[in-house]
């Protein structure tokens, strides 16, 4: 890939900007929980005609979840509910600047997140019409609340593709709130699709931590 990149910082947060030669290449937007995640996928995308920008800086247990819960684990440290002034400033100041100093006018923008960043994703997408496609990837669609809210709410645009991803095992996990997330996703899906909402899932094998890259990278490529 003929490519370009650059690291962009405001606010606290580290947008790693990786440049397609195509200037109108489609953009993804990744949340993150470090700067390294950028530099192993990117490299698994070689061959598609996009830009990644991956998020990094963020305050994961607070800025990924739409509104404040307890922990739900021993290791836990609970849940800032804070994914409402964040979106806000992913898509005023982050977005604007990433397409900037980038210099690039996409035809099409999206969003991806892993795990808590899946929850956002998907939550954004009832939130703003800044995005055209969405991925939530192994997402935490256990997260206390949050199936009730996509049933009672409707995004502001129908997305062009939600795509939803989990593992196998996922549902198997240790902790019983965890353990709620492939009914919970099941749910979700169908009332997704009950919205007119197009929906691709697929299962993965293993649990939540297998294969995160790669995984990231069949949602990207499916969503751009």
């Amino acid at each position: 890939m003929n490519e370009t990149r650059l690291k962009i910082r405001i606010g606290g947060k580290t947008a790693t900007v990786f440049c397609s030669g195509n200037r109108k290449a489609p953009l993804v937007l990744m949340n993150s929980v470090s700067e390294e995640e950028g530099y192993r996928i990117w490299p698994l995308l070689s061959g598609s005609d996009l830009s990644l920008a991956a998020i990094s800086g963020i305050r994961w247990n607070d800025e990924m979840t739409p509104w404040p819960s307890s922990p739900v684990a021993f290791w836990d440290s609970g849940y800032g509910g804070m994914a409402d002034s964040y979106l806000a400033f992913l898509t005023d100041e982050i977005l604007p600047r990433i397409i900037s100093e980038s210099r690039i006018k996409p035809e099409k923008t999206a969003l991806a997140g892993y795990s808590l960043g899946g929850l956002f994703a998907l939550y954004s997408a009832f939130r703003t019409a800044a995005f055209q496609s969405y991925a939530s990837v192994s997402g935490s669609l256990w997260y206390p609340g949050f199936t009730s809210f996509i049933a009672s709410n409707v995004p502001p645009e129908i997305p062009d593709l939600v795509y939803i991803s989990l593992g196998d095992k996922e549902d198997k996990a240790g902790n019983a709130a965890m353990r709620t997330v492939g009914q919970n996703t099941g749910k979700i899906i169908s009332l997704l699709q009950d919205k007119g909402i197009p929906i691709v899932f697929e299962s993965n094998p293993g649990n939540h931590f297998t294969n995160a890259p790669e995984r990231m990278t069949k949602a990207i490529r499916y969503i751009v």
